[in-house]
């Protein structure tokens, strides 16, 4: 489910820490999701809701772009509104080339 009504983390917020706050109020938002038949919420930030995380987890894309380059996308950690977690650093910059 991704419905930009619905927000998790906001800039000035505390959306890049591990606390219970960021975390307890999207319980019932996931209840909602999933009497939807959906399994996540893609939480969506901004007037052109950007794409920040899906559930509890940092969210990446990887494609091949109209150029035809490989890309992996994610949202990113500048803006504070996600935890930057150990999973990103396992992984190539999105300015590195993708074997």
């Amino acid at each position: 489910m991704a419905d930009p009504k619905y927000v998790r983390a906001w800039e000035g917020g505390i959306g890049a820490y591990k606390a219970g706050g960021n975390y307890a109020p999207t319980l019932s938002i996931q209840r909602i999701a999933a009497e939807r038949g959906c399994q996540q919420v893609l939480w969506l930030y901004g007037e052109d809701e950007q794409m920040t995380e899906a559930g509890t987890m940092n969210f990446f894309v990887y494609w091949i772009n109209n150029s035809g380059e490989k890309e992996l996308i994610t949202a990113p950690l500048d803006s504070g509104l996600i935890l930057p977690g150990v999973t990103r650093q396992k992984y190539p910059r999105p300015q590195q080339k993708m074997g």
